[in-house]
């Protein structure tokens, strides 16, 4: 995903949903295995662009191979492009990526759509 476009146009309510803070109990908990939280937690796409930077290496691993950055877009932002988009990096990650090149991949992925969103969403409000 180089410039993190979909292919439709995005309404304003999805946009507002896929950009909306979420509660503590909605936010994506980075662990680094079953019972092992790292103690961070994303609540919105920023926060997620944010604390994937400083997660360990592990918990990128370890949710990667499980698919759970792909399901918390999907199932909780509604933003199919971007679970679509970060499925295809989980998939291969383990036969193409280093860890450190995981993270990139995922960062660079987020951070696209993020950028392409919010210029989006001021471009509704002129």
């Amino acid at each position: 995903m180089a410039s993190g476009k979909p292919v439709a146009t995005i309404s304003a309510e999805l946009l507002s949903k896929i950009l909306r803070t979420v509660s503590m109990a909605d936010a994506f908990h980075f662990f680094t295995d079953i019972g092992q939280g790292t103690g961070k937690s994303a609540t919105s796409l920023a926060d997620f662009s944010e604390k994937l930077k400083v997660v360990p290496l592990k918990s990128i691993e370890f949710h990667s191979k499980r698919g759970d950055f792909e399901r918390w877009f999907r199932e909780t932002l509604g933003d199919e492009y971007l679970a679509r988009e970060i499925g295809k990096i989980e998939k291969s990650a383990h036969r193409e990526h280093a860890l450190e090149g995981l993270r990139t991949a995922i960062q660079t992925t987020v951070e696209n759509r993020l950028h392409y969103l919010k210029q989006r969403n001021s471009e509704r409000a002129c």
